[in-house]
């Protein structure tokens, strides 16, 4: 008896319950739905935002035509133009350091890298210190730094780390850090892409090639002239050509 009494009692308890209740619990319920809701746009929101924001680097890369010279990569990498940037440098870095430790002992290489390093001048010129009022984006600036032996005579196995700071066009301020470095260029390959002495190649390829040809009985003859030139040489042959036919005749 007592259990079905027990269980008789919750339809009652149901019954007895009050139906604002139900309804504050829905409103409850769609609040959080709504707030998540918000929480999820403002996320996407801020991230593209930040998408769409400058992102100015420097960086260290090998020249793409002679690898045995090293260059400074200004880029603005974001998506967005960068206003009124400006770098801070942790410690002064060398300008144009060309140069080679040379030496075979400890003495001479030590002695070739203080003259190495007293004939390199600090940077003091350049966007690195003048700025850039407009940077676009995918806009670069490149500067010729030296070569390994030279700016590691003046930085090291050491960094330098450079703040660039800027705005968006809304003035909301960025900063973003890059790191100067030259110890890991060490013992890399090199090799020579300058398309110059690639043609010049070319052409002592060729001028050997006609040598060989050449060298038989019959003359190589090699005609330059522009596209009018061969024009004007083919009209002239083609008439040539209708006189003969016409003497023969």
């Amino acid at each position: 008896m007592g259990l079905h009494r027990e269980i008789d009692a919750y339809p009652l308890m149901l019954a007895d319950l009050n139906p604002s209740w139900f309804i504050a619990a829905g409103s409850i319920s769609s609040a959080f739905v709504g707030l998540v809701s918000l929480f999820i746009a403002w996320r996407v929101f801020i991230n593209s935002r930040k998408a769409l924001a400058p992102d100015v680097r420097v960086l260290v890369a090998l020249d793409e035509y002679s690898t045995s010279f090293i260059k400074l990569l200004i880029q603005n990498v974001g998506k967005s133009v960068a206003y009124d940037v400006k770098f801070g440098l942790s410690k002064p870095i060398p300008e144009r350091a060309f140069g080679f430790i040379e030496g075979t002992t400890d003495e001479e290489r030590a002695a070739s890298l203080d003259r190495l390093r007293n004939s390199i001048n600090q940077m003091t010129t350049g966007p690195l210190y003048s700025g850039i009022p407009a940077f676009a984006p995918g806009d670069k600036r490149e500067m010729l730094w030296g070569s390994f032996g030279g700016i590691s005579s003046w930085l090291g196995d050491n960094h330098v780390d450079v703040i660039a700071s800027y705005r968006d066009q809304r003035k909301k301020k960025y900063e973003t850090k890059s790191v100067l470095e030259v110890k890991s260029f060490k013992d890399l390959v090199i090799s020579d892409n300058n398309p110059l002495k690639k043609i010049h190649k070319a052409i002592e390829d060729l001028g050997g090639s006609l040598r060989i040809a050449g060298s038989d009985s019959k003359p190589v003859y090699v005609i330059s002239e522009t596209p009018r030139q061969r024009t004007l040489r083919l009209k002239q042959y083609v008439a040539q050509l209708g006189g003969n036919s016409a003497h023969n005749s």
